[in-house]
């Protein structure tokens, strides 16, 4: 078994590469016969998984990794799921592979993958919009342009972000308003050179520059931040609490119906709601609907790793996942079976691939099935 699923991997490998032999390109062939490899094949080739990962991939223990899922693959369904879906890392191809051999190397002929037929959904993209202090709205996008803001500032629209330039200082404090919405993001440079990136639903409003004794902004949704040092404090105001700061990278997430979370990754941080918490990075303040602030250790890229265009989850029960793939790509997922909310997901997604990669994957590990109606998900116990 071990021989003939490095053999198959070998020839998937070779076959990106077009170093196969003729009598491997024999083998190939006579592979690609098989409806089921021949899907993969297809759904592989037309992204950049593969290629992206191709070159690293023999970092990845294969067997090891074959050996693993055979074993999750076993356990009944209603324990806990450990889905190791790396997508777009090095180790992508190999998974993907490992997922697919197994079923077509095993006798459950009625358990293996199905694909199902859907219109490929994408990220919703990007309609953000930018409210000014004298009341006009300006739509954010990749045109390049320059407005002047009655604060004084000159705003800087490129590549769909935007950055503050102080021209003039005035005494009066003039706010503009960011409104991302689901399916968006935004990069923004304030005025006092601090950077932050905004993400889909969300509302960030901000000075065009800052006067008085502190750097004071609101924020509803989730936004990261890289605080420029400075003797006045940086204090991001929400409706469940203050994070205040004078120089450090930090992410604030605080939707509407969710616990608070605040993640430091490097400098210092105080949280300050009901009661007060101090973090070090690789910390997280949690205050809970309820009223309760906590903190705990946590592997910050699993938190703020979307800035950088990957969705990190570690034990991450579906429940939680699903509704950030909401609102990135504009969808409505619902669990026809309700027990599926508890399955825990561990891997990497990248942010900009269509979700029906993260759909089939999740399919293929024989606990559930999905259709895809317009733009309605839904998820069934399989």
């Amino acid at each position: 078994m071990e021989k003939r699923f490095d053999d198959i991997l070998g020839l998937l490998k070779k076959s990106y590469g077009e170093i196969l032999t003729p009598e491997e390109d024999k083998q190939f062939q006579q592979l690609m016969e098989d409806k089921r490899f021949r899907e993969l094949y297809d759904e592989l080739e037309r992204g950049d998984l593969v290629r992206e990962g191709i070159e690293n991939c023999k970092l990845f223990s294969h067997y090891k990794g074959f050996t693993e899922f055979k074993r999750l693959r076993g356990r009944n369904k209603r324990r806990r799921l450990r889905l190791y879906v790396m997508l777009g890392t090095s180790a992508a191809v190999c998974v993907l592979a490992i997922n697919f051999i197994f079923s077509f190397m095993s006798s459950w002929q009625n358990e293996h993958v199905s694909f199902a037929t859907s219109t490929d959904i994408f990220p919703a993209g990007n309609e953000v919009r930018l409210l000014l202090g004298n009341g006009d709205t300006v739509s954010v996008s990749n045109e390049k342009k320059v407005l002047e803001d009655k604060g004084g500032a000159q705003i800087k629209f490129e590549n769909g972000g935007l950055a503050y330039i102080a021209k003039e200082k005035s005494e009066e404090m003039v706010y503009n308003e960011l409104l991302v919405p689901i399916g968006g993001e935004c990069y923004l440079i304030l005025e006092d050179s601090s950077k932050v990136w905004v993400n889909a639903d969300s509302r960030l409003k901000y000075p065009t520059h800052f006067t008085g004794d502190e750097r004071r902004i609101e924020l509803e949704g989730e936004a990261y931040f890289e605080v420029k040092p400075g003797n006045k404090p940086f204090i991001v105001q929400t409706s469940m609490g203050d994070v205040k700061v004078l120089g450090t990278s930090f992410g604030v997430r605080v939707y509407k119906q969710e616990d608070m979370l605040t993640t430091l990754v490097s400098g210092r941080v105080l949280y300050r709601g009901r009661d007060s918490v101090q973090l070090v990075p690789g910390e997280q303040a949690v205050a809970s609907l309820s009223g309760r602030i906590g903190k705990r250790v946590v592997d910050v890229d699993e938190y703020v790793g979307w800035k950088n265009g990957m969705y990190v989850f570690d034990h991450r029960p579906l429940e939680e996942i699903i509704r950030d793939l909401e609102r990135w790509y504009g969808v409505t997922i619902t669990f026809v079976h309700s027990e599926l909310k508890r399955l825990p997901f561990t891997g990497y997604v990248k942010r900009h691939d269509k979700i029906n990669i993260f759909l089939k994957l999740l399919e293929s590990t024989g606990e559930l099935k999905y259709k895809i109606e317009g733009k309605n998900i839904l998820l069934f116990e399989k």
